[in-house]
């Protein structure tokens, strides 16, 4: 009998049932205020015939717990934990939108995948709300170790205004948890583990990053790497089979996003992205070159345009083929997911492993009890069904056999109709006679002659097409911080003037060597040779001139060095003398110089007279005497 609603559950109001699964189920509530608030929440709730069995309330107690010590924008926030009439409950923040496992199934009955860009900016969410929860530390500082162990799919929701939301910590491992795993036993979807998982070693959030990896792969082929016919098979594939890169499945890909991808499904956890937040900055970065200017809106209206109730309804009313109206996920014995009517459960036949408990001797015990049943060889995985394309054939039923036509009559046909038919035949072979032999007289010529040769293209010379140019691999960029002190102070690279200090530079990774410079007026210029491999900072003092005016400012002698046409300076007295006593040694007179321009205060001299020299001083060095 259906529940009849709305009904009261302490102080919340539970208006409808959004999913059931072998654990718990999930209502839509809205809890009351003073003045007419109410806000709209999520309330899970233990099953009423597990109500009494500790080892459930001990799971959604240390789900509560790990929950609400993590505050970030992408993780379904605990507003609440109590028990009401002996049930105990949770309420959390309700997401009003679709699960991404709905969105990939719902793209791949079109044929399709998820966008690239969409694929990447969901991927970067689960990492970012990933790296948060592994960071977690409690009120002393010491890390929680929080692991998730069931990242899917099915537990990131997606809100039609573009959110991500990563839910259901049910099965996490943290060390604020009241209840621990037993060795040999592992818990989440086996075809989202990581090989230490299902190897039942030690794990930590690098595990998680695998996950989403996994996710990221999905999203953009339609399959998983490690798929099987049973979960031996799949066991063995997640230990020892090598991953195809998704851009060789999905040449759409690309190579940036590749390699991202391929980093957070290394089999060595070493060799993985070691935290979240890295494996964000670089999701980022290919979010940048494939889609510049992302923003949420276009994920949100990508979500409202195709998997909206509208939307969906639109599309099933339209035909077979498309987008069938949303349902809720396959149920997960340990977490508490949605469950699946009947007539939907072909489509989810992949999900029927997602929670089991692998590992010696509980997986061997598995194994051993599914070979024994019949038909162990068949694969286990349903094939494409009538639930894929939205079609469902009608019920079979006996066959009916049609009643057989009656023999017609043989009318007799009239010779003169034989006759004429015969001289039909006659007269179009003598047609045809007559056509052929003109055209073996006269040849008709060839339409091609009056066709200039160099127009005609010839189907054994294929046009060329340019290769494709590789993507340039993304430039790292590092940053050169400049300050001096005293600061304003002139900087200066290979002679272009950057800005003043204090200055931040973006510089791309090189190994070739700059000259940079620091001018101040009043201080001595400082310079320094620099290569940009890796991010620095730089403090230099400027010592001051002891006395400015004695020498020229280095600017002034730079300028006055580079300047191709001086002004004319009035000579100084040594080399005057210097020039007197050569014109006086020469043997022979060189011709007259021409006057020359020589500033108003000094005389000009004269021509009849040769100039007397001056007497001899000691400062003056006879460049002859030597």
């Amino acid at each position: 009998m259906a529940a009849k609603f709305p009904q009261k559950f302490g102080p919340y109001t539970l208006h409808q049932l959004v999913a059931r699964g072998g654990m718990a189920e999930i209502y839509r509530a809205t809890m009351p205020g003073i003045g007419g608030f109410e806000k709209t929440v999520a309330i899970k709730k233990i099953l009423p015939h597990l109500a009494e069995n500790d080892e459930f309330i001990t799971m959604l107690i240390d789900e509560a717990n790990i929950i609400v010590s993590i505050n970030h924008f992408n993780i379904a926030q605990v507003y609440d934990l109590g028990c009401i009439d002996d049930t105990y409950y949770i309420a959390m923040e309700y997401i009003h939108g679709v699960d991404l496992a709905h969105i990939i199934k719902g793209m791949a009955r079109r044929g399709q995948t998820v966008p690239v860009p969409h694929a990447v900016y969901i991927g970067s969410s689960i990492c970012a709300g990933l790296h948060v929860a592994h960071s977690k530390a409690d009120e002393q500082g010491n890390p929680l170790k929080i692991v998730h162990r069931d990242v899917s799919p099915h537990n990131v929701l997606l809100s039609y205004a573009g959110d991500v939301k990563i839910i259901d910590f049910g099965v996490a491992k943290a060390a604020v948890k009241e209840s621990h795993t037993q060795h040999g036993v592992i818990k989440g979807k086996l075809l989202y583990m990581a090989p230490e998982q299902a190897n039942t070693s030690d794990i930590d959030g690098r595990a998680d990053l695998f996950a989403a990896g996994l996710i990221i792969y999905k999203m953009l082929t339609n399959r998983l790497p490690f798929e099987g016919d049973n979960e031996f098979q799949i066991y063995n594939n997640i230990m020892s089979k090598e991953i195809t890169p998704p851009r060789i499945l999905n040449p759409q890909v690309p190579e940036v996003v590749d390699q991202v991808v391929m980093k957070l499904l290394a089999r060595d956890p070493d060799q993985r992205y070691q935290d979240g937040y890295s494996a964000k900055q670089d999701l980022d970065r290919a979010l940048h070159q494939v889609a510049p200017g992302y923003t949420v809106n276009r994920l949100s209206r990508y979500i409202d345009e195709n998997f909206s109730p509208g939307a969906e309804e639109a599309r099933a009313a339209s035909g077979p083929g498309v987008l069938a109206p949303h349902t809720p996920a396959h149920p997960a014995l340990s977490t508490g997911q949605p469950a699946t009517p009947a007539p939907y459960a072909a489509a989810h036949a992949d999900d029927e492993r997602d929670t089991v408990d692998v590992g010696a001797p509980a997986f061997h015990a598995q194994m051993a009890a599914h070979q024994a049943q019949p038909g162990f060889s068949q694969p286990m995985r349903a094939s494409t069904s009538a639930a894929d394309t939205g079609e469902f054939p009608a019920a079979a039923g006996p066959a009916t056999l049609r009643p057989a036509a009656p023999a017609s009559t043989k009318k007799k046909i009239p010779p003169a109709a034989i006759a004429a038919a015969v001289m039909s035949v006659v007269v179009v072979v003598l047609l045809a006679l007559v056509v052929m032999n003109e055209d073996t007289q006269a040849p008709a010529p060839d339409p091609r002659s009056a066709i200039p040769a160099d127009a005609i293209v010839r189907a054994e010379d294929p046009p060329v097409v340019p290769p494709p140019q590789e993507e340039p691999p993304p430039e790292t960029i590092t940053t050169l911080r400049l300050a001096s002190t005293p600061e304003s102070a002139r900087v200066f690279r290979d002679g272009e003037l950057l800005g003043i200090t204090p200055i931040t530079l973006e510089l791309p990774v090189s190994d070739e060597t700059s000259l940079y410079e620091l001018k101040l007026e009043g201080y001595e210029d400082v310079g320094f040779r620099y290569a940009a491999r890796e991010d620095n900072e730089v403090n230099l003092e400027l010592t001051a001139l002891s006395d400015a005016g004695d020498e020229l400012p280095a600017e002034e002698e730079v300028a006055s060095a580079n300047d191709p046409e001086p002004a004319p300076q009035p000579e100084p007295e040594r080399q005057q003398e210097e020039r007197r006593r050569e014109v006086e040694v020469e043997p022979e007179p060189e011709p007259r110089p021409k006057p020359r321009r020589d500033p108003p205060p000094r005389p000009k001299k004269k021509k009849e007279k040769a100039p007397e020299p001056e007497p001899a001083r000691d400062d003056i060095i006879d460049p002859f005497a030597f």
